[in-house]
């Protein structure tokens, strides 16, 4: 090649990254504005890990007829704060008390800043977060703090939503719609939190079998579960599946007995027929211990009905719609009392083969792959790489495209889930390259994130060449790590505008 061709070959991948750029920040802002002022005198922000607070938000904006500019909080900056006369603020609280990727930057911007002044500002915010946490709700309240210490007027205190209560929920979506009428909406919001109206189905459990025998970690299972019905639904990779698991069998028992009943002894619940033991499969179950004597209890069923229901669980789908299947991969987990986790138990050793159960497919449009001729970068740990595996199932029926798949696991010899997966993959060339790093490796013991700088001139490579980031896997020591990496090879303002470009996405957990 002359020095000529090799001149014009630079310009045209330099053109084509510039291109891509253009195209992703194009399809971001058609989705949720630019931060610049519109006209809009409402301004509606989210911070949404997992899809719950983004859906609330669109359902806000709806409900406000759509005269409002919707924004992801990372985008709200001093230029829209000040071209706005009124902010509702929608914010999930992620791990032990942060933002969701979403609201990290905005988080940063405000945390020590009080030179804005937002006096000319009217808020409320809706904090979304589970009360089993010591961090309840921690984010949303800090960003109400945040705008009222720059002189914004609230609409309300702080509303927290809280996941584990069905009358809590019911009572700040309530206090929501009311703020919502205030300001000129005709309906306000029902009572499901939820981001997805998707329906439950039925699926069967076909197969299910450890990919890790062997392993120095927890057992580490791949579920295969068929469709009933004609027409099964569909869903995208990067989606999630939402199941609630029922509880133990031996722990309804033994609170049927404690309530004086005979197994099968008929309980009238609201209607319907049932049993205590049926009714207490997906309710909270209280520690007999800190109870007083159950037998006393005039009305049964009555005290089962006011326990809480169990909180449903979300798992990255593996699968693709066209594999006819879905699959899901389940690490079986134990508390530090030393019991199992109540659905990872349920899915990986309770239910039989040919047992239903019911899910409801979530989409999570915050973790889809690109379009085909984007480079993606995939990252990894454990059970993470059941989402992965799919994006990678997706890339290869759309034709392929560049893929680099980065993972970690513990123990070189045990720990290889789907290797022949990964291997046909390299073969076809649906994965142009595969890094694998092992924790508990003899000779050369590492993690993903060291993957990252061990190959930095590469990673910085694929990134320039317009490379998507897609992270799967363990928040806490993986997701940190890798960012940590991240922020090295490529500098954290950088990494902020890959991230609001849509080409940082994560799904951790």
């Amino acid at each position: 090649m002359t020095e000529v061709q090799r001149l014009g070959l630079a310009a045209l991948v330099l053109a084509a990254y510039v291109l891509f750029t253009a195209w992703c920040l194009y399809r971001h802002r058609r989705r949720f504005g630019t931060g610049a002022a519109t006209g809009h005198d409402t301004l509606i922000a989210f911070a949404s890990q997992s899809g719950t607070a983004a859906g609330l938000a669109e359902r806000t904006a709806a409900a406000l007829h759509g005269q409002v500019q919707l924004l992801p909080l990372n985008h709200v900056d001093d230029t829209a704060l000040s071209g706005a006369r009124r902010l509702l603020v929608i914010a999930s609280t992620y791990g032990s008390g942060e933002p969701p990727d979403n609201g990290n930057r905005f988080e940063r911007r405000y945390h020590e800043d009080r030179s804005l002044d937002l006096s000319h500002l009217e808020f409320a915010v809706l904090a979304l977060g589970d009360s089993s946490y010591a961090q309840f709700c921690t984010f949303g309240k800090w960003v109400h703090d945040a705008l009222e210490g720059h002189g914004a007027r609230p609409l309300r205190p702080a509303l927290s939503l809280d996941a584990r209560g069905e009358q809590g929920q019911a009572d700040a979506l309530d206090q929501w719609s009311a703020v919502l009428r205030e300001l000129g909406a005709d309906l306000g919001l029902d009572n499901e939190p939820g981001s997805t109206t998707a329906p439950w189905t039925t699926w069967t459990l076909a197969k299910r079998r450890q990919l890790n025998p062997g392993s120095p970690g927890q057992p580490l299972y791949h579920l295969v579960l068929e469709p009933q019905g004609d027409a099964p639904p569909t869903w995208a990779a990067g989606d999630v599946a939402e199941l609630v698991p029922d509880n133990p069998v031996a722990a309804r028992r033994e609170l049927e007995r404690a309530l004086g009943l005979q197994p099968g002894q008929p309980l009238d619940m609201d209607g319907l027929e049932t049993t205590a033991f049926d009714a207490l499969a997906r309710r909270q179950l209280p520690a007999l211990a800190e109870q007083p004597p159950l037998a006393a209890i005039a009305n049964p069923a009555r005290w089962i009905g006011s326990l809480p229901p169990l909180m449903s669980r979300k798992y990255s789908v593996s699968s693709v719609p066209e594999d006819g299947r879905l699959d899901l991969v389940v690490r079986w987990q134990v508390g530090p009392d030393g019991q199992p986790g109540l659905a990872s138990d349920w899915l990986a050793r309770t239910l039989s083969l040919g047992d239903t159960l019911d899910i409801r497919l979530c989409p999570n449009p915050g973790f889809h792959a690109p379009t085909i001729d984007a480079p993606v970068i995939l990252v990894g740990n454990g059970s993470g790489l059941a989402g992965l595996r799919a994006l990678l199932r997706q890339r290869e029926l759309a034709g392929g495209g560049r893929n680099w798949l980065l993972f970690g696991e513990r123990d070189p010899v045990a720990d290889r889930p789907f290797a022949d997966e990964l291997s046909q993959w390299q073969g076809n060339g649906t994965l142009e390259r595969i890094d694998l790093a092992f924790s508990r490796c003899p000779t050369a013991p590492r993690y993903v994130q060291d993957l990252l700088l061990e190959h930095a001139d590469a990673v910085v490579d694929w990134v320039n060449h317009g490379a998507v980031i897609m992270v799967c896997g363990s928040r806490t020591g993986m997701a940190q790590g890798v960012n940590l990496a991240l922020q090295e090879l490529l500098g954290r303002d950088r990494l902020d505008d890959i991230e609001a470009a849509g080409r940082y996405l994560r799904e951790v957990y």
